[in-house]
């Protein structure tokens, strides 16, 4: 493969690094993943971070690097409905901290959570140490 063909990098890329969700619950049965019923869900996505942060726990994650901001995106939606459907409580996207000016991943994921994602969660919040990465509540 040449670098003359950046989209054809991208798509192996992708190929060879799965949704780790897939890889992990392949071949089971949502229903085994049960969780209580949530009372009601915050209308503003937005969720403070615990006030001591030492190790935020997750159930999973997944790393958009290398990806442009629309794959990142369908990537983003696919594992927020898998997610859901597993039942987890919460997790972690990479998307890293692109640049300052222009568009960035990071922008379009934030965008994103505020916008049409909004109503796929329950709220999110940066981590504190990692400014390139999200958790999320599902």
């Amino acid at each position: 493969m040449s670098m003359k063909d950046p989209l054809q990098f991208q798509i192996d890329w992708v190929k060879r690094h799965p949704v780790s969700l897939m890889a992990k619950y392949d071949g089971k049965d949502p229903a085994l993943f049960e969780k209580k019923k949530a009372r009601h869900r915050k209308k503003v996505p937005k969720v403070s971070p615990p006030k001591k942060v030492r190790e935020i726990s997750v159930d999973e994650e997944i790393d958009l690097h290398g990806l442009t901001i629309d794959q990142g995106i369908v990537e983003l939606e696919l594992f927020l409905d898998m997610a859901r459907e597993y039942k987890l409580t919460s997790v972690r996207v990479i998307h890293g901290l692109g640049p300052d000016k222009g568009d960035s991943l990071r922008k379009e994921v934030h965008r994103y959570f505020k916008t049409r994602g909004k109503k796929k969660i329950s709220g999110f919040f940066v981590e504190p140490h990692n400014q390139g990465a999200v958790i999320v509540y599902p």
